[in-house]
């Protein structure tokens, strides 16, 4: 009967790995004013950084934040962290939420933000205006319906925002999130973590720093650093806290309200161009934010989530 009602709620959502199909509706609310800029080649398009978050604000801080997951093997990670004591961000793919939504469900528990990382983890410059949204609301959809709360700060994959990009997740009220160091635990040389940062210790340039918690090498590098990073004299702190932000101005509780997140203009970044090498214009404000996902979806959309109420709801029955 389990199995039966897990395969009943996965069917309220995309199918996993796969880029979700355009939705209409959100497009018309989101990507108002957006360029006409067609999707380019993947990983061919200059960066627009212009807005996003790269540092923290205080120079003795650092931002320890992981992609890709949750996956099994997230766990080993939080055991980690909890036994130090430091808290830190997720940035998590909504087809793995789908899979692994208990072990979501422990990292935002044990204190630890969660952002948006997209839906099946595309290049977003590379798809359609229409399928970037979709794959930013069902991400945040299947957080909502996990945690309960709604991530108001997304990381791009690897780190690709074009201009079309960054003024889609504008108009969806969200913040970007990139990052200053990059650990290097998704390129050729994923035992070379430590070796970095031991390399960044003492440079005390509030940084951000990107790694992974998908796979065992990246995890057992990223448990590694811990004690450097310590030991360096860093105070350890999510994105929302090293720019001097509570936790909770994170997320929204509600999914149908809720002001977009204003980040203090100190610590934005200016324009920054670049090309996109990670292996991991003025918006016309959308009338609503990302906190609306679920107030006018499309009817199909409306009677999934229904369905997925239903399904909730046997499920606590089956576990009283």
């Amino acid at each position: 009967m389990l199995v039966l009602l897990a395969a009943f709620a996965a069917a309220q959502y995309p199918p996993l790995y796969a880029v979700p199909p355009e939705d209409p509706q959100w497009t018309a609310l989101y990507g108002a004013g957006v360029s006409n800029t067609a999707p380019r080649p993947q990983g061919s398009v200059p960066n627009d950084w212009s807005g996003a978050v790269l540092r923290c604000s205080s120079a003795s801080d650092w931002g320890l934040t992981y992609d890709d997951g949750p996956s099994t093997l997230t766990p080993k990670l939080l055991s980690a962290l909890k036994q130090k004591g430091l808290k830190t961000t997720f940035f998590v793919v909504g087809s793995r939420v789908a899979e692994n939504r208990q072990i979501l469900r422990e990292a935002y528990n044990d204190g630890h933000q969660i952002g948006i990382h997209t839906w099946s983890h595309p290049y977003l410059s590379s798809i359609p205006t229409g399928q970037v949204i979709s794959e930013i609301m069902w991400t945040a959809r299947i957080i909502k319906d996990t945690i309960g709360v709604v991530p108001k700060f997304m990381r791009p994959p690897y780190g690709d925002m074009d201009a079309r990009v960054n003024q889609i997740i504008r108009n969806m009220g969200l913040t970007p999130v990139i990052w200053s160091k990059d650990s290097g635990d998704s390129g050729a040389n994923p035992n070379n973590v430590v070796a970095n940062f031991r390399g960044w210790m003492g440079q005390k340039s509030a940084d951000i720093s990107l790694e992974h918690d998908l796979f065992a090498v990246q995890v057992d590098q990223a448990v590694s650093v811990l004690d450097l990073v310590q030991a360096g004299g860093y105070t350890v702190r999510p994105v929302a806290q090293c720019l001097g932000m509570s936790l909770s101005q994170a997320y929204s509780r509600d999914i149908t309200r809720g002001p977009p997140l204003s980040v203090p203009q100190q610590i934005v970044t200016s324009t920054t161009t670049a090309t996109t090498t990670h292996s991991s214009t003025s918006a016309t404000a959308a009338p609503t934010t990302v906190e609306s996902l679920a107030a006018k979806p499309s009817a199909t959309a409306a009677a999934n989530s229904a369905d997925r109420l239903q399904a909730l709801g046997l499920l606590s029955i089956l576990l009283l």
